[in-house]
């Protein structure tokens, strides 16, 4: 799926933007339907009967970091919000040396957990009462 992901992205940022983040449905011209092919088998898009793909969630490409999150059109209680430019902020700057303990506290996506454990952190815990967001934390850490 990350390889997906990764030739989608430097293909074309510009259409992985606009099927992530605009929620645009992509019509996939030849290279990009094999990735399109795997990124609906693990949920991230489906096929619509157009032969279209319209995204499932939410992509970000942060620093190396692909990090999913619930579709803007996700209301419900259990949503996993979509990354601020605050998290932004912190996983950029957050100073984290090798040995420290991090804990996350409304994990969500867990992009702070991830990006402090890829830091050099010995152990990154992050809870939520969610399991939606937990199951969200769990895929992006994969």
């Amino acid at each position: 799926m990350r390889r997906a992901l990764e030739a989608f992205l430097a293909r074309n940022e510009n259409r992985f933007r606009s099927l992530f983040l605009k929620a645009t449905p992509l019509n996939p011209d030849g290279s990009e339907r094999p990735w399109m092919e795997v990124l609906a088998a693990a949920g991230y898009v489906a096929a619509t009967p157009a032969g279209n793909f319209r995204p499932c969630l939410r992509v970000f490409f942060l620093d190396d970091l692909f990090i999913a999150t619930d579709l803007l059109v996700h209301d419900d209680e259990d949503q996993v919000f979509s990354l601020m430019l605050e998290q932004v902020f912190l996983v950029r700057s957050m100073d984290v040396r090798k040995g420290d303990h991090v804990l996350e506290l409304c994990l969500g996506s867990g992009v702070n957990a991830i990006a402090a454990s890829r830091r050099g952190a010995a152990r990154a815990v992050g809870v939520d009462l969610s399991q939606r967001a937990l199951t969200f934390a769990a895929t992006n850490a994969a």
